[in-house]
């Protein structure tokens, strides 16, 4: 018995099987799919998450900046405040007997007395620098008579509070106290200090 011929739909002389359609996905299969190829993120959103984590760390570090200088400073003023101290003993212990301080600088009497090369130390001239823990110069001068100055030059508002309130004290000798073009009147009051220092950069004069 013969096999009767396949016949297949279309024009009789197409012998080429049908393309069966795509069959339908399942719910299954399309998570599945979204699975193999999760969706990618923006780059939209990636950039907001950069600006916040960003916006959270910079006053992070601008704080830590903050306390650093202000302990800095602080450890500055008080290195300052002994220096001069030290300076100022030395001095008056050099001229107790004449009592007399020459109209020129004195810091030379200073050399061999304990002062550090950062503090202590002589320029191209080989004049004597005499240099404060803020990089600045200091300068002690004579007044020809039984007066002598010690200035600090250009100090941070701080700082100049700090080393004027440091000779506050009756016992500390001092006679005058200007800061810039301020003559602050002695006893000291903490609120005139407060006030003369309110600037860029300070020069204190301290004379005793």
């Amino acid at each position: 018995m013969m096999t009767p011929p396949l016949v297949f739909p279309g024009n009789p002389g197409d012998r080429t099987e049908p393309m069966m359609e795509h069959p339908v996905l399942t719910r299954t299969s399309r998570a599945k799919c979204r699975m193999r190829h999760p969706r990618r993120s923006r780059a939209g959103s990636f950039m907001t998450d950069a600006m916040f984590a960003l916006m959270l760390i910079i006053p992070i570090v601008i704080g830590a900046v903050t306390l650093y200088n202000g302990q800095r400073d602080a450890q500055r003023s008080t290195e300052l405040q002994i220096q001069l101290v030290r300076a100022v003993s030395v001095i008056e212990r050099f001229h107790s007997y004449s009592g007399v301080y020459a109209n020129q600088s004195l810091v030379g009497f200073l050399d061999g007395e304990g002062f550090s090369d950062q503090q202590l130390s002589r320029d191209n001239n080989n004049a004597w620098i005499f240099t404060s823990p803020f990089d600045t110069d200091i300068t002690i001068v004579g007044d020809g008579e039984r007066d002598f100055t010690v200035t600090v030059h250009d100090l941070s508002a701080s700082a100049c509070k700090s080393v004027a309130l440091s000779f506050r004290d009756s016992g500390a000798g001092l006679d005058s106290l200007t800061i810039e073009s301020t003559t602050i009147s002695l006893p000291m009051a903490e609120s005139a200090v407060d006030t003369a220092c309110d600037n860029t950069t300070n020069d204190v004069e301290l004379t005793f």
